[in-house]
């Protein structure tokens, strides 16, 4: 399925594994908008045991006054600290922090692990992708034990591309924010 995503003049395309609940909306009290979902199938329905986290990071003037790459850099620092001090787990380490040219856009890709306290590992795989000042951030949390959800992690991170929204009057800001191809 192809999943897109309008939020304040700017669109994020990426396909994802098949679903019929919708990504859940909110903006958190820096103004940045929140998308997530946890209901995944793979085509055989078999649920997926997964969850997709998308930020669209509003616009600052800060932001706006240095290389993007800085803060891409700074946005992934952020990160690798907050779970390195996570209280979740019992043990945690950050296994990729890179930044690269992701479909043309300038991006830092991360993986997290963390194992437990029940025993349990997870991976927490992030895109932090830009397109001029604007900046999404794609997490797809999955259980390493199921073997397939590494493969549809990958998937869905590589097709995300940012674009901007044809309609960008105020009544596009406010539309349905999630559209999904069958």
């Amino acid at each position: 399925k192809t999943a897109v995503f309008h939020d304040r003049g700017s669109v994020l395309t990426m396909k994802i594994p098949s679903t019929d609940t919708p990504f859940a909306k909110s903006k958190v009290r820096t103004g940045d908008t929140f998308f997530f979902n946890n209901q995944f199938a793979n085509y055989y329905k078999t649920p997926l045991a997964m969850a997709i986290m998308i930020m669209h990071f509003s616009i600052k003037n800060e932001l706006q006054s240095k290389p993007i790459e800085q803060s891409l850099n700074e946005m992934a620092e952020g990160f690798t600290e907050s779970v390195m001090t996570s209280p979740v787990g019992r043990s945690r380490e950050v296994r990729r922090n890179e930044a690269l040219l992701h479909n043309g856009f300038p991006a830092r890709r991360l993986t997290a692990w963390m194992l437990l306290r029940t025993g349990q590992e997870m991976i927490g795989e992030t895109l932090f992708l830009a397109h001029k000042d604007d900046v999404w951030s794609i997490q797809v949390i999955y259980d390493t034990s199921d073997p397939i959800v590494p493969y549809h992690a990958a998937s869905l991170l590589d097709t995300a591309v940012i674009s901007a929204d044809e309609d960008t009057g105020d009544a596009s800001a406010e539309r349905l924010t999630n559209e999904i191809d069958k």
